[in-house]
């Protein structure tokens, strides 16, 4: 007969050379919680030496609440499985625990634990996770892409059509009325076929952007004249002999930007301006030591507060403006394009009471 002894030592080594050599972590407690066995794959995880783990209360090591991590049976032995993460001098770590729970009675002899590190699966989950919800946000897009844009092209061509076959009525001589003109009917066809132009052109644009294909073509420019240049648009909306009061403070600096893409952020910006107010807007530019700096000032009908969240998304257009006419595209045009420069676009709002956008512009959009 074999010697017991030998046996049990030969047990023991077997089972020491297998803890030594898997690729789990294996920690093993005694009664009082503190930890007997640390194998070298829990050292590799989680950066404590044999010597420095044995001896401590497992809980005290790894900050768990035993009482919500462990649920066991009190009257015979069990296993659990868990996962919990970890913060390690390297950052964090994802690990599945594969508890045994030795018992004596009623009451816990010891507990070992099988742990892996599945932070790279969390990675992985956690990106095709992302992946997914970008692709029901990006389909939700299209869908509200089409809707909204089904929308903004119904109304005018709508118009259209009631002035022209009002038209088509008048010049058969079915309504016979001096005091209606042609003209009127005319000036609505022309108004609406001009919003139909400026909605393509914001779709074209709010296109490119979303496909990422808007290239900046930098050069350098003098902001005033920009703004000099869309102030003298005869195209820009109720300026019916209004004006804009225009400040510069400090220094003039140059920009080095795409003056296209500026100066239509310029024009939705005073566009807006003249839309939503009577007054005349007040347009301020300040050359600061690193960047410039323009706001928008109107005294108008203003936004309302729980909506201005929604400000800068495509096609918004907030309840207060519903009579007047818009594409929901420029704003969201102004926050990309002064994006894309490297700025920023912050506003102030309270209805009745008028609203201010403020553009910051780093003097060369390419740092």
């Amino acid at each position: 007969m074999p010697n017991q002894n030998t046996e049990n030592q030969e047990l023991l080594v077997k089972y020491t050379n297998l803890l030594a050599t898997i690729p789990l972590g294996y920690i093993e407690t005694d009664a009082d919680r503190r930890i007997k066995n640390w194998n070298p794959a829990a050292e590799k995880l989680f950066g404590y030496s044999y010597a420095e783990a044995v001896g401590k209360n497992f809980f005290d090591l790894f900050n768990f609440e035993a009482e919500k991590v462990l649920q066991f049976n009190e009257t015979k032995n069990s296993s659990q499985v868990f996962e919990h993460m970890h913060q390690t001098a390297k950052g964090k770590l994802f690990c599945r625990w594969n508890a045994v729970i030795v018992q004596k009675y009623t009451t816990i002899d010891s507990i070992s634990f099988l742990v892996e590190d599945i932070s790279k699966l969390r990675e992985t989950e956690d990106r095709l996770q992302i992946a997914l919800d970008k692709e029901i946000e990006l389909n939700n897009l299209k869908s509200n892409f089409i809707a909204n844009t089904s929308h903004q092209f119904r109304t005018p061509l709508t118009t259209i059509l009631s002035n022209t076959e009002m038209l088509e009525v008048l010049l058969a001589g079915k309504i016979n009325d001096e005091n209606i003109k042609i003209d009127r009917f005319i000036t609505r066809i022309y108004d609406n076929i001009e919003r139909m132009n400026l909605l393509l052109s914001d779709l074209v644009l709010s296109g490119k952007l979303q496909a990422n294909t808007t290239i900046i073509q930098a050069e350098t420019v003098k902001f005033i004249d920009i703004v000099k240049q869309t102030i003298g648009n005869e195209n820009l909306p109720n300026l019916h002999g209004r004006s804009f009061e225009v400040k510069e403070i400090g220094t003039p600096k140059n920009l080095y930007a795409d003056k296209h893409l500026l100066a239509i952020v310029v024009n939705n910006l005073l566009s807006n301006a003249l839309k939503y107010s009577n007054d005349n807007p007040i347009l301020t530019i300040e050359y600061l030591t690193d960047s410039l700096q323009f706001s928008v000032t109107d005294h108008g009908i203003g936004i309302p507060e729980d909506e201005q969240v929604n400000l800068f998304q495509t096609f918004f257009r907030a309840s207060n403006v519903e009579n007047i006419g818009g594409t929901g595209l420029g704003l969201f045009l102004v926050h990309q394009y002064v994006k894309l420069h490297g700025g920023t676009v912050t506003f102030t709002s309270k209805p009745t009471y008028g609203t201010t956008f403020i553009v910051t512009l780093p003097y060369n959009c390419l740092k």
